[in-house]
């Protein structure tokens, strides 16, 4: 389960305390997911898609979403499957779902309203009556947020465990981080370095496939003082992975939102983000919480894990109160789209 359909669940679940909420999903994994969650869920296939600009509506899925006061296309290829209903909302989670051209003339003909997951995906949307909210699209329930000291992070230690989650994809930029790892450990050789990556990798796609085998030769080339790379399978509960580590990197060549970044923070974790997109809004200017670095380049990464091991200080607790903002913020735009 990835960063997006984890922070679905989370919504979902957290809004099913309130309102009736019911999941549309065509997977038995998610379907499983939300039942256990106590999320109403209907497994439907989804026939809706885009052929370019053109919409393919799904006639079955459009007459089972009449009886709902408010639809949400979560998937760029559902958002056909909104089309006629009074109060359809559409959340845009990158640029890569075309939120512009003939597609966005097509779609705001429908849409009561879009939510864009961050100002950098907002800047990429085209919509010229529609109404578009840029907020940062992250949700966790409140077990999942731990209340950090107050006292600061030094990681000055002889080892130091870096943590990087999320599926093996070029886009995601685990070869970079193992470049940037190889860098840092050139700097400190007496420093014990432990870069840990956990994911999955999506055996339908070549390319994703053939990225891993890649950083994994990567990995295993010639080694530098006393770093190791080690792969762990993909886990349904990245909170436990989170809490093992001293630092979470999120080394992505581009990041519309990072739900790992919002889960890092609320379990009091610094972070090293892509000074782009949803990581950029989410930490800001707040180098107490985390350290930023120019996307795509494995030596800017190396630069601010070298910040860390010099002895940067972060405040975890000042960490933790951001994933609680974000939440609040979502909440109440989500229940003012549901009255509009």
């Amino acid at each position: 389960m990835g960063g997006g359909e984890r922070n679905l669940l989370s919504l979902t679940s957290r809004l099913s305390r309130t309102e009736d909420v019911t999941v549309f999903t065509n997977s038995d994994l998610l379907a499983n997911a939300f039942d256990e969650k106590g999320v109403t869920v209907r497994l439907h296939p989804i026939r809706s898609r885009w052929l370019k600009f053109i919409p393919v509506r799904d006639r079955s899925l459009e007459r089972e979403l009449r009886e709902f006061d408010v639809v949400h296309a979560y998937s760029v290829s559902t958002v056909p499957a909104l089309f006629g209903h009074p109060k359809a909302v559409w959340t845009i989670h990158g640029p890569w779902e075309k939120p512009f051209g003939g597609r966005s003339i097509v779609a705001e003909r429908w849409l009561k309203h879009a939510i864009a997951v961050s100002t950098d995906v907002m800047a990429h949307c085209r919509f010229r009556k529609c109404p578009i909210t840029a907020i940062p699209l992250g949700s966790l329930s409140e077990d999942s947020m731990i209340r950090a000291s107050s006292d600061p992070i030094s990681m000055t230690n002889s080892s130091v465990r870096i943590g990087v989650l999320g599926r093996f994809q070029f886009i995601k930029g685990q070869d970079l981080a193992i470049k940037a790892s190889r860098i840092v450990a050139e700097r400190f050789p007496d420093k014990k370095i432990v870069l840990q990556m956990c994911g999955s990798v999506n055996d339908e796609y070549k390319k994703d496939v053939d990225y891993f085998s890649q950083i994994m030769r990567d990995a295993s080339s010639r080694k530098i003082g006393q770093l190791s790379v080690e792969f762990l399978s993909h886990s349904n509960n990245p909170l436990s992975f989170i809490d093992e580590q001293d630092l979470i990197l999120v080394p992505s060549r581009y990041e519309s939102f990072s739900m790992t970044t919002i889960e890092a923070l609320a379990r009091g974790k610094p972070v090293v983000v892509p000074d782009i997109g949803g990581p950029k809004e989410i930490i800001g200017a707040r180098e107490d919480v985390g350290l930023m670095f120019d996307p795509c380049s494995a030596e800017s990464i190396a630069d601010s894990i070298t910040r860390v091991l010099a002895g940067h200080r972060f405040n975890a607790s000042d960490s933790t109160s951001r994933p609680s903002l974000l939440l609040a913020r979502l909440m109440v735009k989500v229940l003012e789209l549901s009255i509009f």
